[in-house]
């Protein structure tokens, strides 16, 4: 299982919307500007993030909790997000090549938006499976927090 630290932000029946706890640096950090990938990726952050998760744990609002999914849900999905669409487009590229370059193109580009068309819809069904929901596997005792230094990575500011 892969697992993450989280804080509870709000509560519905037996989910739960959590906030992850940013990371300590990786010690990779660029002395003058910080790490770069935490930078390019809040570049593309118009909001914090928050993550909806099973809640069996019975965590509270503010609690500090880790969450975790399985490997294979993150595989499979992973798999089906980027893997399919890709054989789509490359498949009908194949399969249209016999006709014309315009129409592999065409056909190839028909896959591929089918195939996304398809992931979308089959991701409201996996949604319901508990496999791929994450899920709070227990509660971080306040008392074991260890406060991490804020200025020892400059693209937190």
């Amino acid at each position: 299982m892969l697992e993450t630290e989280a804080q509870v932000v709000s509560l519905h029946g037996g989910e739960a919307m959590v906030r992850p706890t940013p990371h300590s640096p990786c010690g990779q950090c660029d002395p003058q500007h910080g790490c770069r990938s935490l930078s390019l990726a809040r570049m593309f952050v118009l909001r914090e993030p928050l993550f909806r998760v099973r809640n069996p744990a019975a965590a509270g609002i503010g609690d500090k909790v880790i969450v975790a999914v399985h490997e294979r849900a993150l595989l499979v999905s992973t798999g089906l997000l980027y893997g399919l669409p890709l054989l789509g487009l490359l498949a009908g590229a194949v399969l249209g090549r016999a006709l014309g370059e315009l129409q592999s193109v065409l056909l190839a580009f028909s896959l591929f938006a089918l195939t996304l068309w398809w992931v979308k819809r089959y991701a409201a069904v996996v949604a319901s499976r508990h496999l791929f929901m994450p899920s709070i596997v227990r509660r971080v005792d306040p008392s074991l927090i260890i406060q991490e230094k804020r200025e020892t990575c400059r693209s937190r500011n």
